[in-house]
């Protein structure tokens, strides 16, 4: 990742819901900008899970960002000789952030091997 600066979300709940809303546009380290108004679920942790890694926890912006390439692969700034971001891309942009946030080693491995197995079940074969 090009840039050192930590970006920070700030984000808005939509209520009744489990979304949240970007509140203003992010650059994601100069690769592409999370752009206001793009919604997500935060980390898509089961409950069950969520004492020991609650969907909000310091991984949360790399989250964001997964689920903005999960959902805009085929963006031009996430697009690689013409080709869209491949789920393996997204996922290991996904653990290069989770490092650089200061996530801890077995969290990293724990979020990214559930990324690896489930995240299957919502990516789309092709962009949309």
């Amino acid at each position: 990742m090009k840039n050192d600066k930590l970006p920070l979300l700030t984000l808005t709940h939509v209520p009744k819901t489990s979304q949240w809303i970007v509140a203003r546009d992010v650059d994601w380290f100069g690769l592409f900008t999370i752009p206001e108004g793009f919604r997500t679920d935060l980390a898509s942790i089961p409950r069950i899970f969520w004492t020991f890694l609650p969907r909000d926890g310091i991984w949360l912006e790399s989250a964001v960002a997964h689920d903005y390439c999960y959902r805009h692969r085929d963006h031009p700034a996430l697009m690689k000789n013409g080709a869209c971001m491949t789920r393996k891309a997204a996922d290991d942009l996904f653990l290069e952030s989770m490092k650089r946030y200061g996530v801890g080693a077995v969290a990293i491995s724990v979020i990214y091997r559930g990324v690896r197995i489930f995240g299957r079940f919502y990516w789309q074969a092709q962009c949309s």
